[in-house]
């Protein structure tokens, strides 16, 4: 992300923005890696394409301490990006804990977040 996007950024009343690989904070600049998994729908090559790259990106990035999921209610439209996320989600919660951005966000800055409800 360009210094002037940030600086746009900054103006606004965010507390952060996210890129592929982190979150930004945006008052204080603090970047916490966080590698993204996503995965395009707009067409089969696109759909291909993210299944490779997403079980790549597990393996390379499986073991950062955050790692986001940008599932997207179009991803449940097709099949295999729907079982590709079956995929992912079953191993990823096998080992990890879900939180939101907000409430990693509110346990790095020290400051207390709505728990979520059981």
């Amino acid at each position: 992300m360009s210094t002037g996007t940030l600086e746009a950024l900054e103006d606004l009343p965010l507390e952060y923005c996210t890129t592929r690989t982190q979150v930004v904070m945006l008052r204080s600049g603090a970047r916490i890696p966080a590698p993204s998994l996503a995965v395009s729908t707009r067409s089969p090559g696109r759909r291909a394409a993210s299944l490779a790259w997403n079980m790549a990106l597990l393996q390379h990035s499986g073991r950062q301490p955050v790692l986001r999921a940008a599932l997207h209610p179009s991803d449940l439209r097709y099949q295999s990006t729907r079982l590709l996320w079956q995929r992912l989600l079953a191993s990823l919660l096998d080992r990890r804990r879900v939180v939101t951005e907000g409430d990693l966000l509110g346990r790095r800055s020290g400051r207390r977040t709505a728990q979520a409800a059981p």
